[in-house]
């Protein structure tokens, strides 16, 4: 069925509405990274003062690696990291950091090695887009 001119107005300003909802709350989206049959994401969640972060990794295949999480900024700088497992149809959960939103600015990166290569994911906390 063709969309009518008001239809997708009111389509763009839903997506521009929370687009820019995220950027007030100073939060952006990951979307997986991939390499081979292995995607990293870093998914934050926002709960009132307060943002957790949760590393994860997705495979198409069964696989095993090691991860390093980092957290930094902000008087901030939190590792964590290990051997991981993540099997198909279902996304491994790496690691989980908890921050609160004081109005500074943070940065995660992820690195799975898995196989000799290096996968990386990237996410900024708080502050604009």
């Amino acid at each position: 069925m063709p969309s009518t001119p008001s239809a997708t107005r009111r389509a763009g300003a839903l997506l521009l509405a929370a687009v820019a909802s995220m950027a007030a709350a100073g939060l952006t989206m990951a979307a997986p990274r991939e390499a081979g049959p292995v995607r990293c994401e870093i998914r934050l969640d926002r709960n009132g003062g307060s943002v957790t972060l949760t590393a994860l990794a997705h495979a198409d295949k069964p696989v095993a690696g090691r991860y390093s999480l980092r957290v930094s900024g902000a008087g901030t700088d939190i590792r964590q990291g290990g051997p991981f497992e993540a099997a198909p149809g279902r996304a491994a959960t790496l690691g989980t950091v908890s921050l609160g939103l004081s109005g500074g600015t943070a940065r995660a990166d992820l690195d799975l090695d898995v196989g000799g290569e290096t996968l990386s994911c990237s996410q900024r906390i708080g502050g604009g887009i």
